[in-house]
């Protein structure tokens, strides 16, 4: 028990200093921008069958 207890006190103190020194993100890989999946390509797509509802609507 007084492990744990140890423990936890112990990484307490060196963890609130270095904690926001390693958050940084790393720029060689952005989850936000896929390079496989480009998200300009289904927007197109998605952007023309707007265009056909449209045109429906206002041909009805």
């Amino acid at each position: 028990m007084p492990q744990g207890y140890f423990i936890f006190i112990s990484p307490a103190p060196p963890a609130a200093p270095a904690s926001p020194q390693p958050p940084p993100q790393p720029p060689h890989q952005p989850p936000h921008q896929p390079p496989h999946q480009p998200p300009h390509q289904p927007a197109h797509t998605r952007r023309a069958a707007v265009d056909d509802v449209k045109k429906k609507v206002t041909f009805d």
